[in-house]
């Protein structure tokens, strides 16, 4: 039986992988683009723009390679 303490246990994990290989893009944010184009059928020049307004410099060959990856 364990002892009881007041100190925490910190346990680290490790990081989740990334969707695309070789890319620092997170899962949520392709996640997002992905819904916002075949689901909410937002053109990929309009997602440029969300991304631009939110100080996030992509261009639509990022968004398409982020497609062909995943």
């Amino acid at each position: 039986m364990r002892e009881k303490t007041d100190e925490a246990r910190i346990v680290e994990s490790k990081p989740a992988p990334l969707p695309v290989k070789g890319s620092m893009v997170a899962a949520s944010a392709v996640a997002y683009v992905m819904v916002e184009k075949f689901q909410m059928y937002s053109p990929l020049y309009r997602l440029e723009q969300y991304w631009k307004s939110r100080g996030v410099d992509l261009n639509r060959n990022t968004d398409t390679t982020c497609f062909t990856a995943v």
